[in-house]
Order: structure tokens, then sequence, then C-alpha cells
């Protein structure tokens, strides 16, 4: 995400606010081309309050008004509406606004922050005051109906299940919706058939556009939309993870799983760390604790996958899962030059810098997990794997009209998802891609399912209300179906 774009929304304060207090420039160092910008703004905005704080102090001294008085206070407000153009014409607001209105009425989470920014921390209190309320009711309701309140204990006779991996790929699509790429074989061709033998694959519908990956990891690790949360869906690891109990590692516990998380940035994130706690991640690794990079721009993925081997080869009696980010195709793209990886890919095809530069990386990120994948298959413990693409990269692209024609208004938000196991032939499918698109808030269900994992009461009660009630889609969910596609989150999984 960039912090040019988005200057001045919860994000950025949680990053500075946590970097202050625990004096970590770390975020800074890994993402400076692009929070650079946003510490311009702070810097700048605590000169303006100075310049204020001086011209008031200079106008209450002053009793007697002199040429030089009035032309010292013409000076320094005139390097006050500077300051403040800077910041303006740096931002955002030039590609939204169309009328003074529009700058005085603009909300999270449309692009526009700063005028509404205190409106929004306003209705993102009442929403946690409302999770807090529904918590208490669920967790009261479980009781009087004699269900489990607290937390299951783990089932150890599931030292049978498989290790269970979900590989985040940061930015990632198949580039076969482009027109460039839309002659070639695409992403999920051509690892058909090269990796392990029992696989599914198809298109993945995520929420997203260019950045915020937190919110694909939510709806992934809890199989909920964030819009169910309304505005506190935004930041779902700030604000919903609080009250979560029953997302995915929190069940996988209850069948006896250990649960880890490998994660490309510091703990604190976006709040990532809490908040995949909250989830029912006990071990946390980010790329300190692994010796990967701090710098993005030399993250490649083979540090990360790495360190999962590392994880798979320590001996263990119960199952894990593992969450595996990845930060090769973390854009911007095209604005400095890589090595050129060996990959399927061409990125001579390219008509534009920023495509040849994430084709390039494509190829790198293609064959890091190819080579994991056929390594999985020649390990003596069973395991399920999952690949997805969190979202597109945010850059201009020419789609196909093929894509255009089979995707329409959603071609933005198609990404991919590909899962593979190495057991069991006679789980049902082994081989397919499906080319309907997948929405990535029941893709963890699915793969459970091919991984052949029961779900849990939670998870088909979310998927019956959510398809049945509201179409798949939240903007046509009633208030009271959100409310109980909520409640099943927020009490203990049921198996």
């Amino acid at each position: 995400m960039s912090l040019l774009n988005d200057h001045l929304n919860h994000f950025d304060f949680i990053m500075i606010w946590e970097m202050l207090r625990k004096f970590d420039l770390s975020v800074v160092m890994q993402y400076h081309e692009l929070s650079r910008h946003f510490l311009l703004y702070v810097i700048l905005f605590i000169c303006t309050l100075l310049i204020v704080w001086f011209l008031e102090h200079l106008v209450h001294r002053k009793k007697q008004r002199s040429s030089s008085f009035r032309l010292k206070v013409v000076l320094l407000w005139l390097i006050i509406a500077t300051l403040q153009s800077i910041v303006f014409f740096n931002s955002r607001y030039l590609d939204y606004l169309h009328s003074a209105s529009g700058y005085l009425t603009a909300t999270e989470p449309g692009g526009l922050r700063v005028g509404n920014f205190i409106a929004f921390l306003e209705r993102t209190r009442s929403i946690q005051a409302a999770l807090q309320k529904e918590a208490e009711d669920t967790i009261k309701s479980s009781i009087d109906l004699g269900s489990p309140q607290q937390t299951q204990s783990a089932d150890t006779s599931c030292s049978s299940c498989p290790d269970m991996i979900f590989v985040h790929l940061e930015s990632t699509f198949d580039p076969v919706i482009l027109e460039d790429y839309t002659l070639g074989q695409g992403y999920l061709d051509l690892t058909s058939g090269r990796g392990l033998a029992h696989e599914q694959s198809g298109p993945l519908l995520v929420n997203i556009f260019g950045g915020r990956s937190w919110i694909s990891e939510f709806e992934l690790l809890c199989g909920v939309h964030h819009q169910m949360f309304d505005d506190g869906g935004t930041y779902p690891h700030s604000f919903i993870a609080p009250f979560t109990r029953s997302c995915v590692p929190s069940y996988l516990k209850t069948l006896g799983y250990e649960t880890h998380a490998i994660y490309t940035a510091n703990p604190f994130f976006a709040g990532v760390a809490e908040g995949f706690k909250r989830y029912g991640i006990d071990t946390f690794l980010d790329n300190k604790k692994i010796n990967a990079p701090t710098n993005w721009k030399e993250q490649r993925d083979f540090y990360y996958v790495d360190a999962l081997r590392r994880l798979l080869a320590q001996p263990s009696n119960h199952p894990r899962f593992v969450f595996l980010s990845t930060n090769s195709n973390h854009g911007p793209h095209g604005a400095s030059p890589r090595e050129q990886y060996p990959g399927p890919f061409n990125p001579d095809s390219a008509k534009s810098v920023e495509l040849k530069d994430y084709i390039n990386r494509l190829n790198d990120t293609y064959q890091t997990m190819l080579d994991l994948e056929q390594e999985l298959g020649r390990i003596d413990r069973s395991v399920a794997i999952l690949f997805y693409g969190d979202h597109q990269p945010h850059f201009k692209k020419i789609y196909s009209q093929r894509a255009q024609k089979s995707y329409g208004s959603r071609l933005r938000n198609i990404t991919f998802y590909r899962m593979a196991r190495n057991y069991d032939a006679s789980l049902t499918p082994t081989k397919s891609i499906i080319p309907g698109p997948v929405r990535i808030d029941s893709l963890a269900r699915l793969f459970m399912e091919f991984a052949g994992i029961p779900l849990s009461r939670n998870m088909i009660a979310a998927k019956m209300l959510t398809h049945d009630a509201c179409a798949s889609n939240p903007n046509n969910c009633p208030t009271d179906v959100k409310r109980a596609v909520r409640m099943q989150l927020l009490k203990e999984p049921e198996k």
C-alpha cells in the first residue's frame, strides 16, 4: 500500500505510533520509498504547528503594529499556506476532487481520509462497542444453551491429519488475463501437472486492489467478508481480531494442530502480530527472526520458503498449520531495475516497464513455489498447501477481451488460487482448474474440504447465511443476517 496515496489514515497512525513507542525504525527502512512521503507530511504538520504558535505569540505580544510586524505576519501566513499546499498537491485529493463539497464530505474508506479521520475513528469505536456487546451476548447465549463456553481442548487423536500451509502471494495475479499474455499459457496452466499430483486451482475474487493485504489475510483466515463488520472491516487486525474466537487457526487447534505464521514485516505492521494471535496463531516469525532482509526490494520469496522448510523439518507429533507471507511482488513496479530471473514468462512481451518488472519477479515466484511443491511431494508427512494472490498490484494494465467478457467489472479484483496435496487420491477433486471465480472468504472452507478436514459448525453456518441470505454479497445482507454471520466468528469453534 502506498503511504503517499493513503497518508493520514488509521494504518499510518498505527505504524508511526508503534514505531515511536518501540523505537523501531525497521518499517520505515523496509518501505522507505513509500513511508518517506508520510514522514514528510508529519514534519510539515509539526512545522505548521510551530509557526502557528509563533504567529499567535507574536500577535498577542505586539501591542503596536508596525509595518515590519505586518510583513512578518503576512510572510508567516504565506509559509503556512505553502506547507499545506505541498501536502494537498502531493496527495490523492486531486484524483478525486470534482467540487468543494467533495472535499468537505469525503469519508473513510473511499480514498479521502484527512477531513473525516476523527469521524472515522468515532464510527470504528462504536463498531468496537457493538462487537463487544455481541461477543458478550454470544458467550451468554452459549452458556444458556449448554454450548461450549470455554475453548475446546485439543483433540490429540488428529495426529494423522495433514500439515496445512497457506501461502500468501503478495500482489500476484495470473498474467493470462492481460492482452500482452492472453495467447500464452498462464501461471495455473504452467503449474498444473508439474507440482503435486492432486490439485485444484482457478480464479480468485478478492475485495481489494493495489494494497491493504491485511483485508485478504483476514477474509482467508476467518472466512468472513470484511464488510460484514462495516468500517471496522477496513482494519480487521485492529478492530475485529480482539473479538474473534473461531477463525481457521483457532478451530484447527481444537483438532490438535500447532499454528505458526512466517511474515515479511515487523510484528506491529497493520497490527498483524496481535491480530494473528487472536485468530489462533501461536508462533509468529517476522523477517528479523528468520534473518530475512528488512528492505522489501531484497525480500525474495526463497527467504520465507526456506524458513518454512526449516519449520517443517523439525520433528513434531502434531499436525501443523503455517501461514506463509511473501513480498517479492510488492509494488511499486518499474521503479528500479532488478536482476533477470529465469522462468517460463517472457518479460519482453510486456509493453510497459511496470508489467515487464512484474513478469520478471513472477518468474522468480513461480520457480520458488514450484520447487517447494515438488519438494513436498517427496516428504513422508501428509501435506496440503494453498497458494493465493491477495490482490493485483497498482499499475495500469490492459486486460484481454476474453478476460473482460468473463469477469466484467470484477476484473481488477481477480487473482488466482492453487491448492495441492501429497496424499489420498480418493479425495475429490484430484485435478481440475475451475473456471468460475471463488470468493476469498470461501477459499479456506473449500481448501479444508479439499484437504479432507471437517468443517466447524461455525463455518457451515456462516457459509449458509452468506450464500443463502446474502447471495454471497454483503451489500445484500440485512442487518440481522450480518449480525448472525458475525456471531459465528465471535463464539468458540464447534466441531
